[in-house]
């Protein structure tokens, strides 16, 4: 649970008896945006005002245009307000899904930092977080983001500071990873706002567990079964993946893992069905297409940055993995995005 720091602006308008005003929350909605995230946001600040019988919080929903949008779900959500509202939220939240980068439009961008300019807290769920640092006002920030969207996320803006973490409020800026990360995001504001206990009332209702903070990290699904399974695999992948520019040898991972080569290659055929040396190199070229994918290095720099020392072996081992080209994975992502939705 996060703790009250009165210091720690929240965007929440404060009196000298207490909160003379609700707090008002601005969420933008990004085409493809989750509605799952969008329900996480709204539905705590909505059980918050009626557990306690006053009216703590206030919500905008806001569209480029003023037009519903369509979620990921293709469901249209109305919005009462266009980019060009003179509305100034205390608390701004991108809501964001899939494909942000169609939607990091120089009005958007514009918009946000105006209202960063007047004194709003500003944040991002899942991708949104990349829309939030395309304006340039994550800089210097601790900030996380979905862990498919990491890699893209750390080479477009090296001047982010990125966690990897569920969640991260760092001063005037919140970020979390998506998913039900973001109703734990929403229970930290409420708990630095009002209370540590009206945040774990609010959680209850949701049947939600432990409230998560910004010390947790972000695990994906199997890798906490395998970490269950075998601690000594888990740790093993830790350590290649904080390798990946410059990969280490099987015998330097054992090492490090603390575990014997003969006895690593017999744990990770035995739990994941292929040699370490074979799992070392898919995850290089996993990160290699995220990059390919998420950013518009040249693709002898991703090579590179994948731990590959020529261009011509990162394009076999990439073709042999994927059955396409680099440059043809970039190519066909780029058809994508173009074509409308």
């Amino acid at each position: 649970m996060a703790k009250d720091d009165s210091s720690a602006p929240t965007g929440a308008a404060k009196g000298r008896n207490g909160y003379e005003r609700p707090t008002k929350f601005g969420v933008l909605l990004v085409p493809g945006y989750s509605m799952m995230t969008l329900a996480a946001i709204l539905d705590p600040l909505r059980q918050a005002n009626e557990q306690t019988g006053r009216k703590l919080y206030e919500w905008s929903l806001f569209s480029t245009d003023g037009a519903p949008v369509i979620c990921s779900s293709d469901v249209a959500v109305d919005v009462q307000y266009d980019l060009n509202a003179e509305v100034y939220p205390d608390i701004v939240l991108v809501c964001a899904g899939y494909h942000p980068q169609r939607n990091v439009s120089k009005s958007v961008l514009a918009w946000l930092r105006v209202r960063a300019r007047r004194g709003a807290v500003i944040g991002g769920t899942s991708t949104g977080s990349l829309i939030v640092a395309a304006a340039g006002l994550l800089d210097g920030y601790r900030a996380t983001i979905h862990w498919e969207n990491q890699a893209g996320f750390v080479e477009l803006f090296p001047n982010v500071i990125w966690t990897g973490n569920i969640l991260e409020i760092d001063r005037n800026r919140y970020t979390c990873s998506g998913g039900d990360a973001t109703l734990d995001l929403m229970l930290n504001i409420i708990a630095r706002d009002h209370g540590s206990y009206l945040a774990m009332i609010v959680s209850s209702e949701f049947q939600h567990g432990r409230i998560r903070t910004s010390s947790d990290n972000q695990s994906v699904a199997h890798r906490r079964l395998l970490k269950l399974k075998s601690a000594r695999v888990s740790a093993a992948i830790e350590i290649m993946e904080q390798y990946l520019e410059e990969p280490l040898t099987l015998e330097e991972v054992s090492e490090k893992a603390q575990v014997s080569r003969r006895q690593l290659e017999r744990l990770f055929r035995h739990h994941l069905g292929c040699s370490p040396g074979k799992y070392y190199l898919d995850l290089r070229l996993d990160f290699a297409r995220s990059l390919l994918l998420q950013t518009e290095k040249p693709v002898t720099d991703i090579a590179f940055a994948s731990g590959f020392v020529t261009l011509s072996h990162f394009s076999k081992s990439f073709r042999q993995r994927f059955g396409i080209s680099p440059r043809q994975e970039r190519l066909g992502a780029a058809d994508a995005i173009s074509a409308p939705l």
